[in-house]
């Protein structure tokens, strides 16, 4: 029996939305595995990255997680990079697509 070109995308559509799934599964059991705080300052992130355009600083972050510290702020962070949510480069932060899965 020979499978035509639609059965063909089909299957390879089914094994890739298979993979996402699995791969959002994953992380969201590293989601789970976050404190309340580290989870705010990721939402914080996120939230700030798509209203602004741009990645926050840590300031930002601070101020909507509802954190008077930064240095607190970077604590939460290298957790949060840890189990590979987020991003950073120089004085910003944003999420990462592993992150998503939340």
């Amino acid at each position: 029996m020979t499978t035509s070109y639609a059965d063909e995308a089909l299957i390879d559509s089914l094994q890739r939305t298979n993979a996402r799934l699995q791969e959002e599964n994953r992380l969201l059991r590293q989601m789970l595995n976050l404190t309340p705080a580290q989870r705010r300052v990721y939402q914080a992130i996120a939230e700030l990255e798509q209203e602004l355009g741009y990645a926050p600083t840590l300031r930002q972050v601070a101020d909507r997680a509802g954190l008077r510290s930064t240095a607190t702020v970077h604590a939460h962070l290298q957790r949060l990079l840890q189990a590979g949510v987020i991003r950073r480069a120089s004085r910003t932060v944003g999420y990462t697509t592993r992150g998503q899965a939340s």
